[in-house]
């Protein structure tokens, strides 16, 4: 997902951090370089008893036991990202609040990027599904490359997932995927479901659960 997405802002002013380089350094030093989109491919979780506590997971390289890799709500709030006109966060759950009162410091992960700035945040409210997540997110960012605002990029990613069906998915993996590596987890992902459902007529994702999950908060 995340390459597939670099590669449609190769042209642009952008970076991307993989694998076992997105630690807690790399990622909060990117965020101050002056972008102003952040994509989040991952693991995040909300802490209902301790909202402070709810993180975007990233790869542990610390040897110090007591040092919590992730990011977490405090840090995140901490952060200038008023330059960032959107922010996603394509992991499960991570639209999801507690029931603290609005005068609470910290609310949820989403709450954190707007209260520094942030003008728009795609979130998720549950558990998503891989593959029809990062379809979506790939045709959402291609609109946002077209010049759609971020609202309708969504919206019109939404009602393209819905009515997907087996030939119109394999144009788009010729056309979005055909220059990544045969060796890119995503499309081997991609292509195995491919072959799973092959000449299938029916909308693959026109289930609430597949694109009903991610939301888009902020001005």
């Amino acid at each position: 997902e995340s390459e597939t997405i670099a590669r449609i802002f190769e042209n642009t002013n952008s970076k991307q951090i993989s694998n076992n380089q997105v630690n807690k350094n790399a990622v909060k030093q990117a965020l101050r370089e002056g972008y102003n989109i952040f994509h989040f491919s991952g693991h995040g979780s909300y802490d209902n008893k301790r909202p402070q506590n709810s993180a975007l997971y990233l790869y542990d390289d610390s040897t110090d036991e007591e040092t919590n890799p992730d990011l977490t709500l405090p840090e995140i709030h901490n952060l200038n990202l008023s330059g960032y006109q959107l922010v996603s966060l394509s992991a499960c759950e991570t639209a999801i609040t507690g029931n603290e009162t609005v005068e609470a410091e910290y609310v949820g992960l989403v709450s954190a990027f707007l209260y520094q700035g942030v003008s728009h945040v795609v979130s998720s409210l549950w558990t998503v599904n891989e593959i029809s997540t990062s379809l979506l997110m790939i045709y959402f960012y291609r609109q946002i490359k077209e010049g759609k605002t971020p609202n309708i990029a969504l919206a019109t990613a939404t009602k393209w997932l819905r009515n997907l069906t087996y030939r119109k998915l394999e144009r788009f993996y010729q056309i979005s995927f055909y220059e990544l590596s045969e060796n890119n987890s995503s499309r081997i992902v991609l292509e195995a479901y491919l072959e799973s459902i092959k000449n299938n007529e029916d909308k693959l994702f026109n289930h609430p659960y597949y694109w009903a999950g991610f939301i888009i908060t902020g001005v």
